[in-house]
């Protein structure tokens, strides 16, 4: 588009075998239907919007710029193909699941942002990367295979299987939040908690992070849902319970830090009998630190705080 925000409402016939290159500096709208056999590129620096119910089946590479969707069928049936640097990927409404399989090429990095939750349902493979940005929450559903890491800076990001962040680290940045659209799913994920972060912890849904949580940052359990912590974890910015709760599966699950307890407060307890959690504990005007629960769990560091205390069974807590 020579003009910036062009839309252009003609449906689009893409030959098999063909490419339509997307390669222009200013934004531009596709609002009509794109069919055929033919592949879209995108190459330019500006974002291209597709907003119809596109059926083509050639695949669509992303390789600069940004691509946003506005249909659950936007980028047809095809593979996305991630290359080079890699590009955005983002939603102009809320809601929508795209089905495609992703590729993320060596060195590539799918940019997930915007306002609007969107859903990746396809499986995602390959050596590249997945960045999740702005405000909005991404869920990515798929048996997911990439190997490139993810980087959490903001927004949210939901997991429906326990290999939906790939094999690599999962490494936040900014305040984030993670939760699971599917109850029980379980990361094995390292987790690196950058300088300053915070790892918010807000869904519905029971969540187990069973690889090695590191870094200076911070946990900050909020939703309504149990999160349970296995990793030998060495973070040591703290954790803090407000809602839902805990299960530690050994003595360093919360890290280092202390927990403090704050707002209602929450749950905490342990799937390993006999655990003992050396973290210092802080509990705040107001709140509750409900222990209890199947197994034996002892709290080892020093108590305080103005908060209540609630010890429930069967199992024994030791303080």
């Amino acid at each position: 588009a020579s003009i910036g925000g062009t839309t252009l409402n003609n449906a689009v016939n893409l030959g098999a075998g063909s490419a339509l290159t997307l390669g222009g500096t200013n934004d531009l709208g596709l609002g009509g239907i794109i069919s055929g056999g033919g592949s879209l590129a995108q190459t330019g620096t500006g974002t291209t919007s597709l907003t119809g119910p596109n059926t083509y089946t050639g695949g669509t590479t992303l390789s600069a710029g940004g691509l946003s969707v506005g249909s659950n069928t936007a980028l047809g049936t095809g593979t996305l193909g991630v290359s080079g640097a890699g590009g955005a990927l983002s939603a102009s409404t809320a809601n929508l699941l795209l089905a495609n399989a992703v590729d993320l090429g060596a060195g590539s990095a799918l940019n997930l942002g915007g306002a609007f939750d969107f859903g990746l349902n396809g499986i995602i493979s390959g050596a590249g990367s997945v960045v999740q940005s702005g405000s909005g929450t991404t869920t990515l559903g798929g048996a997911n295979a990439y190997t490139g890491g993810t980087t959490l800076n903001s927004g949210g990001l939901s997991v429906g299987s326990n290999t939906a962040l790939g094999s690599g680290a999962l490494n936040v940045t900014g305040n984030g939040t993670l939760s699971a659209s599917v109850n029980g799913t379980t990361l094995g994920n390292a987790v690196t908690l950058g300088g300053g972060a915070t790892l918010g912890l807000n869904g519905a849904n029971d969540l187990g992070l069973s690889g090695t949580i590191s870094g200076s940052g911070g946990l900050a359990q909020t939703g309504a849902g149990t999160t349970t912590l296995t990793g030998t974890n060495t973070y040591d910015g703290g954790t803090t319970l407000s809602g839902g709760g805990l299960m530690a599966g050994n003595g360093s699950a919360l890290g280092s830090g202390a927990l403090n307890v704050t707002g209602a407060g929450g749950s905490l307890g342990t799937n390993v009998g006999g655990t003992t959690l050396g973290n210092a504990v802080n509990l705040g005007a107001g709140a509750t630190l409900t222990v209890g629960g199947a197994n034996d769990l002892g709290l080892g560091g020093a108590i305080s705080g103005s908060g209540n205390l609630s010890v429930t069974g069967p199992s024994t807590t030791t303080l």
